[in-house]
Order: C-alpha cells, then structure tokens, then sequence
C-alpha cells in the first residue's frame, strides 16, 4: 500500500456455499495481514455475519449473508470507523469506540500495513501466506467471490451505488487493487 493510507474502501461479490465459524475459522473474503495484530485488516463472514477485524478490534455489521446466493459487500473506513454496506445499502456504522478495541483512539488512526500480501479468500500471514497454505480448508473461502477492490479512499454510499453492479477499468482515481474474475 502507499504510505500513510489510514482511510479506505473493501468491496466484494461472494456467494457463500457453506457457513464457517468458531476457533478463528471464518469465511475469509480478503485480508492484507502482517505480521503483528496491529497490521492486519481481514473482511469475512462468521457464519454468515459480516465482520471486519482491525488493528485487533472487531466491527460487527449486523447484516447477515445468505448462503447459495450472491451478495456486494463493501466496508468502508474512516475516521469515525467502519460502515457497513450489502448490495449498496447501508447496513450501519460501527464507531471506534463501539468496536471490541481496547484503544480506540490509536486504530482510528493507525495506517494500513505496508509490507503484507493481500490474499483474496484466504487469511494470509505475512509475505508467506502461512495459515492459508497449512489449513486449507478452514481459512480459505467456502463459496465463490468476484469483483474484489480496495480503495485508498473512504468512498460514500453514492460512489458504492454507481459502481457496486458493473465491472471497473482498473484506472479508477483511488482504486489500487482490483481483481475482477470470480475464485
């Protein structure tokens, strides 16, 4: 990632085949993990709630995915914390201070890790991807996902609207990874 990036937007079609939960095992749809707590950003699904783990605080949407069916995710932060959008509507805002964090005030301004791989339908570990590679079946991605970006930028719900049902150019201002064909 650019340097100092503290605000931006994670989106993603999945459609679920199965529902994961318990024991840190999720249905991954993306994460960029280091090597610490303090710089990892994971989106997934527990059981079938849509989470977003930061900076070793948990933001829970509330909204539920159903199973066998294709739902638009997106999570967008920003200084006030993470909101929460499915299908372009939003679903709720979870501030900083709401979130299970034990310093609010330092997540709401850490920025993101710059050394990690992002791993799409994994939770990956480092550059070496070592949780995803050792346990398959529990941390990778029970279903399907398509059209994955993450932006630079803490997008508003009119930008999540236009954009959530086509497919991008991948030059889009703020957009810095796109990846576009179903996993």
């Amino acid at each position: 990632l650019p340097d100092n990036v503290t605000n931006a937007t994670f989106e993603a079609w999945v459609k679920p085949s199965k529902s994961v939960s318990g024991g840190n095992l999720y249905n991954y749809v993306f994460s960029v993990m280091g090597a610490s707590t303090g710089s990892r950003i994971m989106l997934l699904l527990d059981g079938q709630t849509f989470k977003v783990y930061y900076y070793g605080a948990w933001f829970n949407s509330g909204a539920v995915v159903p199973l066998d069916a294709w739902t638009h995710l997106s999570a967008v932060r920003s200084p006030e914390g993470f909101t929460f959008y499915t299908n372009a509507v939003c679903v709720g805002t979870v501030s900083y201070a709401a979130s299970t964090s034990t310093n609010p005030s330092l997540i709401s301004t850490a920025p993101f890790t710059q050394l990690a791989v992002p791993g799409i339908g994994s939770q990956r570990t480092g550059v070496n991807h070592s949780y995803a590679a050792s346990d398959r079946n529990n941390r990778v991605f029970q279903g399907a996902i398509a059209e994955v970006r993450m932006w630079t930028k803490a997008r508003n719900a009119e930008e999540i609207e236009a954009d959530y049902g086509k497919r991008l150019v991948g030059n889009e201002e703020g957009l810095h990874l796109y990846r576009s064909e179903e996993h």
